[in-house]
């Protein structure tokens, strides 16, 4: 019966599973034998958020508007972003995001509703969301 409690997170976990096996022949001679594996586990959060609300007003606390756990779980390198704004004019595109450089920052946009394409792919499948964001400051 292997009991496992994975830490919260992400992260390399070392895993090792160690079986026993004793046999006991008579009161003075008991055979065992034991084997162990080891592995390593990664343990990855690849579950992406898409924030609908972005303040940008330069207090450094959700000035950009950022795809959560994109980069953290680093599963969707080849990924694409476009943000419209309301009347469905293209105000920012970008492809392979690599750095918090890379998502939206909306500073020079005016406030209001804007929406978002997003899409990514990685070796398991394709990831396509849209929806909106308010710019509020």
């Amino acid at each position: 019966n292997p009991l496992c409690h994975w830490p919260v997170g992400s992260g390399d976990i070392g895993v090792v599973l160690t079986a026993v096996w004793t046999h006991v022949i008579n009161d003075t001679l008991t055979l065992e034998c034991i084997d162990t594996a080891m592995r390593t586990v990664v343990i990855t959060n690849e579950y992406l958020q898409f924030p609908n609300m972005v303040t940008p007003n330069g207090d450094g606390v959700n000035d950009r508007w950022e795809v959560v756990n994109l980069l953290e779980c680093g599963l969707y390198t080849m990924n694409e972003l476009w943000i419209y704004n309301q009347w469905g004019v293209l105000v920012y595109h970008v492809s392979n995001i690599s750095s918090p450089e890379d998502f939206w920052d909306p500073t020079s946009c005016p406030d209001g509703t804007y929406y978002f394409r997003f899409s990514a792919k990685n070796l398991f499948g394709v990831v396509r969301r849209n929806g909106t964001i308010e710019v509020v400051r």
